[in-house]
């Protein structure tokens, strides 16, 4: 890794923490919720197992989570029909909806930290990244 190459990921990082902060600062999901919700979001229907392995969690912490947020009714448990002891994961209503508040709420924030930026720096910044997610999408 190049120095520049070090300066970016630095940046990006202090970025990525300037995010995560206003979003604790707003009002709705906190991040933790959010990102559980997102991950259920993105991978549909899980089991507990699926959950706590893509959320980095055990087991056990990963029940107790689930639990919380299906006490706040954002997910539902299901089990499957095919195996009694095994237990799907999706969201509620409630749940579908905080995912859509939260996105809102990020694309406010990331709106609030580009209108800063000249038009062509915007322009240059899209070109950017839709370099990036591309060549790693495909």
């Amino acid at each position: 890794m190049t120095n520049r190459d070090s300066d970016i990921a630095g940046m990006m990082l202090e970025l990525s923490r300037l995010i995560r902060r206003k979003h604790a600062q707003s009002k709705g999901v906190n991040f933790l919720r959010s990102h559980a919700l997102c991950f259920i979001t993105d991978h549909g229907s899980v089991t507990l197992t699926e959950f706590s392995k893509g959320m980095n969690i055990s087991p056990s912490t990963a029940s107790v989570f689930i639990g919380r947020l299906e006490k706040l009714k954002l997910v539902v448990r299901t089990k499957n029909p095919a195996n009694k002891r095994q237990v799907h994961i999706n969201l509620s209503a409630m749940g579908k909806k905080a995912v859509k508040d939260t996105d809102r709420r990020k694309q406010k924030i990331l709106a609030d930290l580009f209108s800063v930026l000249s038009d062509k720096d915007r322009n240059d910044l899209n070109k950017i990244l839709s370099t990036i997610l591309l060549s790693h999408n495909s």
